[in-house]
């Protein structure tokens, strides 16, 4: 872990979220849509994902969602330095913490929300 490093935030994110039975999807002024997407997406994923592992999600899944890898990269949440990994970015797993962005294609949104499941399951 590095210290006193800190990412310039040129935004400020006022967070909202919509609660389900095993998960949370945060999101804040124009992920609106996304958020629903996501939740949608999610709920339909979170059985087959449970299946295919044999096994179910033991505590409640917080997707976080940014409306682009820039607001993303932005966040010093699970800070990383830049180094670690590539300039496309990447699904970040913290514990139960799923971190997402959006790319402007939904499918590479679904690609993130399958493998970030996997993961945390």
């Amino acid at each position: 872990m590095n210290f006193g490093k800190n990412r310039v935030q040129y935004t400020d994110f006022l967070w909202t979220f919509y609660r389900y039975d095993k998960f949370d999807v945060y999101f804040y002024l124009g992920g609106k849509q996304l958020a629903n997407f996501t939740a949608i997406y999610t709920q339909r994923q979170i059985p087959k994902v449970e299946e295919i592992f044999d096994y179910q999600f033991e505590d409640k899944i917080q997707i976080i969602i940014f409306n682009s890898l820039s607001d993303f990269k932005q966040s010093n949440i699970g800070y990383i330095s830049e180094e670690s990994y590539n300039t496309g970015g990447l699904t970040r797993i913290n514990g139960n913490k799923l971190f997402l962005y959006f790319t402007g294609s939904y499918i590479e949104l679904m690609q993130q929300i399958r493998e970030g499941l996997s993961e945390i399951l």
